[in-house]
Formats: structure tokens, sequence, C-alpha cells
């Protein structure tokens, strides 16, 4: 069984007023257009614009770095490997795109293991692997608008009877979908992705101190934890609809 949840959530409707502040910048009386005007302009004339009107950019991209490797993005934006995938997915530089911060996306997948979880002798254990991207930090982080660091991230839950009854892998793709198993801690280059409120078994070893088995009490707390966020236990029905489907 191997499973893959793509989550969805993106952050806050809100602009930065750092982002609103670099697209004042970049507004001039002389290029200031009706958006059906820029609309056309952009579908005429993208070479145009790469050449001229962010000529003076060269090799510096937005982010500041002076890359030989930097490439035009459609808006004729410089910018190196990175910011394209990341900044550019809410562009600081084209008229039409959106300047909300990303917020963290990523996809969650799980697999059964054939190996026992200590405590756990006669059930196998479940991975849940988390594969976050770079992204841009969304309302709530540290720096709002700032690049962070992703990562890919495991944990293990026990394949047992309570777990099923619990529902505890839907309920945990749902809070996943809501945001709020990651969040960002750190400042500037040190940002980067980290476990937020739902807590995980990282580990199939080292007891509860170590923040993996055996530990009793673990799969009540965690449903707990997922009720406290109004993620309560989805009726088996659906479960069993959607692990068939799948």
């Amino acid at each position: 069984l191997n499973v893959t949840c793509v989550n969805g959530v993106g952050s806050t409707s809100a602009r930065s007023e750092k982002a609103a502040a670099v697209m004042k910048e970049k507004i001039t009386p002389s290029t200031q257009k009706s958006s059906s005007q820029q609309r056309q302009g952009e579908n005429q004339n993208t070479a145009e614009e790469s050449t001229s009107a962010q000529g003076d950019l060269g090799s510096i991209c937005v982010c500041g770095d002076n890359t030989m490797s930097a490439s035009k993005s459609k808006c004729g934006a410089s910018m190196c490997s990175k910011c394209l995938h990341t900044v550019h997915v809410h562009c600081k530089v084209c008229f039409e795109t959106d300047l909300t911060p990303q917020g963290i996306r990523g996809k969650m997948r799980y697999s059964k293991l054939d190996i026992n979880v200590p405590g756990h002798t006669k059930d196998s254990a479940i991975k849940i692997t988390y594969n976050i991207p770079d992204g841009i930090q969304g309302k709530g982080h540290p720096s709002p608008g700032k690049p962070f660091k992703g990562g890919q991230f495991e944990a293990f839950l026990p394949d047992c009877e309570k777990m099923r009854n619990l529902q505890l892998l839907p309920r945990l793709e749902k809070a996943f979908r809501q945001g709020l198993t990651f969040t960002v801690t750190g400042k500037e280059a040190g940002a980067k992705a980290t476990w937020d409120c739902i807590p995980h078994k990282t580990s199939l070893q080292g007891g509860k101190s170590g923040n993996g088995y055996p530990d009793s009490t673990y799969l009540s707390r965690l449903s707990q934890v997922l009720s406290y966020y109004g993620l309560e236990e989805p009726s088996a029905k659906s479960y069993e609809q959607k692990n068939t489907s799948k």
C-alpha cells in the first residue's frame, strides 16, 4: 500500500506589506497601464520587455544575488533557479500575479513496512513521509514573504486495530491539508519547515522520551490533539471507501 496526499493549503489572503512596497516601487507613471492594456502588451511584447524594461537587471536576481545562471521569467525578471521556482510563484514583478505568500505546501504519502512496532509486536508499521519543497513564508511565520527551506520528514504508526478505529491516518491527512502539521522556524537563511502542533513519532525506537516507541498512550494522545483542532473521527464507511478507491 502506497498512498499519496497533496496538500493544497496555501496561505493567507492578505498581501504582505513588504511585497506591496516592492510592487509600488516597480510601477512608475511611465509604465502604468490599464489591466486590459497590460495583458495585451505582455502577450505581444514579452521578448521586448525581457531586453528593455528589465534589461537593467542583467544577471542580478530579484533576491539580490549576482549569478551568471540567472534566467528571464515570462514577465522579464532575472531570477536564479531557486527563485524562479519559489519567489516567482507569486511574483513581485508581474502585474497579474498574486502577492499572497505561498505558505507551506507539499505531499504526504504512507506505506506499510514488514517490521513490528515496539509495544505492538503483532502489528506491522506504517511509515508516513512528508515532502515539503522550499517555499515562501506566510502569515504567522517569522518573516512573511521571505524564503524558507523545506525537507523530507518521516513518522511512524502501528497498523493496529486501535489506530484504525480512531481513524488516525485520514485525520492526519486532513490536518496536513489544513496546514496544521508544519510551521516555519528560524530567521533569514536559517528559516526552515519544522513540525508544528500535531505530534508525530519520528522513530521506531527510543520510547516516549526519544519520540519513538514503545509509548502506550501515544495513539490516544494523538487522537485527542486531532479532536482539539476539530479533526473528529470520520465514519468507518468513508475511510473504507477511500482506501478501496486507491
